[in-house]
């Protein structure tokens, strides 16, 4: 049994749908809530562009803490990032501030983007070092199949659970629709990000183990 890939894994599903639910939802979010739908697509600029300036920083993180810290570091700001949004929503510059937190937000999408493959890596040695087999493509099958899993939950997810307190994209929503659709675009993602750095802060692998499993497989070859 790995039992760093089932927690890389459960990481993985569970980040996946931290993701996917603001994604479905950001558009409903600027149009209801912020009532500035036009707004979505500059500050989802600044979100992706955050993460794409980010990886060379969590790169060279991880190289002096290691690659789950930097992982777990990452999703814990991104926990508190999405939880400052109900905060920010009738304070005067919101989109300012909501800059700041797709900043924040999607600098960890970098740390998504980069490290776990990485992470990934380790966990296939493990296996190899085990059974002196190299299966990384059904290791990285079942990791992606897991990430797509996570993300294709969340529309299936929120838009129900919406749909069930009769929330309407047309407006004219009370305080406990509008406050559903929070607690799902940010409220509930903000939760699952702090359960993966949760999840990986204790990660069995870290660099001494992985140079063991790499000397290890050097030394059966």
């Amino acid at each position: 049994s790995n039992r760093p890939f089932r927690r890389l894994i459960l990481a993985w599903a569970v980040n996946g749908l931290a993701n996917g639910l603001p994604a479905a939802l950001i558009l409903i979010v600027f149009d209801q809530i912020l009532h500035m739908p036009k707004a979505s697509g500059p500050l989802l600029l600044v979100y992706f562009t955050a993460g794409v300036v980010s990886v060379p920083f969590w790169l060279k993180l991880s190289t002096r803490i290691g690659k789950h810290q930097t992982w777990a570091a990452a999703m814990a700001m991104s926990g508190v990032a999405f939880a400052f949004v109900p905060a920010i929503l009738h304070a005067p510059h919101v989109l300012i501030l909501f800059g700041i937190i797709s900043i924040f937000t999607g600098a960890g999408l970098g740390a998504d983007f980069t490290i776990p493959p990485a992470i990934q890596a380790d966990v296939v040695d493990v296996d190899e070092a085990a059974s002196g087999e190299q299966r990384a493509g059904i290791y990285f099958a079942a990791a992606t199949m897991a990430q797509k899993a996570g993300n294709a939950l969340a529309p299936g997810l929120a838009f129900p659970l919406l749909g069930l307190v009769g929330f309407s994209t047309h407006g004219g929503n009370n305080a406990l629709q509008d406050g559903v659709l929070l607690a799902l675009y940010c409220g509930i993602p903000s939760a699952l990000k702090l359960a993966v750095a949760v999840i990986m802060r204790r990660f069995p692998i870290d660099r001494a183990v992985q140079h063991e499993l790499r000397a290890a497989i050097a030394a059966r070859a």
